[in-house]
């Protein structure tokens, strides 16, 4: 890879050889596809240090598995392209196939890896309000040893992430997919399809005997991470829903966040698009004729 002035290159063979690296200098950043970062270290957002190429690693931290329990596991150096072409990730997660398809180009879904992706916190991406409807956790190595946590807990501001110095992302857990479960994702750009979202919302909901029992709404690119609406979760289980009702959920989703201005738009803009969003999303999840 062409290394950035101002920093030097290691390219591990072992994923505890990362570890130490990382360990030892705080400025360390790991490399996966490289393309955030990439930009970041032109710009001047992150300072030069020691870059860690995590190409070696791929035997290890690659792959796409289904676990014992039936769910998936998805190695961190898979690329999107990689997820968004699996026979396997489409028949358990089919919403996350529908938004990869979404996400940059191909070109870009060819280099980016799942793990760098979740990594870099950036509040606009497409795929952690997917991962999180899903109840994805994050699998994970550092200093301390192996842990496993929430995607929900991962995820903690703008760029920001509770992954501490030394950690690195070895893995994405998705649970099974419960039978009669269905979810959609939809995105609002302020140009293309390909453009990054000026809102995103994702949902995932199982019904029984026209029950809802499960319910999962996230959002994504409002605010400074994408975020679970628990209020809007609580509202539609137990609900045999209305239209009525189902515009209350979506309310309930688009109310209480901190909704940022910026180049895609006003915090009212962005407040109606999720509220529109979630309540379509609802209705074609929950009426699917």
């Amino acid at each position: 890879m062409l290394v950035p002035r101002g920093c030097t290159y290691t390219r591990p063979a072992q994923v505890a050889d990362a570890v130490a690296v990382l360990v030892d200098d705080e400025d360390a950043r790991p490399v996966a596809g490289g393309i955030a970062l990439t930009l970041l270290l032109r710009s001047g957002f992150a300072p030069p240090g020691p870059l860690v190429d995590l190409g070696g690693l791929r035997e290890e931290l690659g792959g796409i598995q289904r676990t014992a329990d039936g769910g998936l596991r998805l190695g961190a150096l898979a690329t999107l392209r990689d997820l968004e072409t699996s026979a396997l990730v489409a028949e358990q997660a089919p919403v996350l196939v529908s938004a990869l398809g979404r996400v940059a180009s191909v070109r870009i879904r060819n280099t980016a890896t799942i793990g760098g992706h979740l990594a870099h916190a950036d509040p606009h991406q497409d795929l952690p309000p997917v991962l999180l409807a899903l109840d994805a956790q994050i699998e994970g190595t550092g200093p301390d040893g192996d842990f496993v946590r929430p995607l929900d807990d991962v995820l903690s501001g703008y760029y920001e992430t509770t992954l501490r110095a030394g950690e690195l992302i070895t893995a994405v857990r998705i649970p099974p997919r419960a039978p009669g479960v269905v979810g959609g994702y939809t995105k609002t750009t302020a140009r293309t399809v390909e453009d990054w979202p000026a809102a995103g919302v994702a949902v995932s909901i199982s019904t029984q005997d026209g029950v809802v029992r499960t319910a999962a709404v996230a959002v994504g690119a409002v605010t400074d991470r994408a975020e679970r609406r628990t209020d809007a979760e609580s509202m539609l289980v137990g609900a045999r829903p209305t239209a009525e009702h189902l515009a209350h959920c979506a309310e309930a989703a688009a109310d209480g966040l901190d909704y940022a201005s910026d180049q895609f738009g006003s915090a009212d803009y962005k407040q109606t698009v999720v509220r529109v969003s979630t309540r379509r999303l609802l209705e074609r999840a929950l009426n699917p004729s």
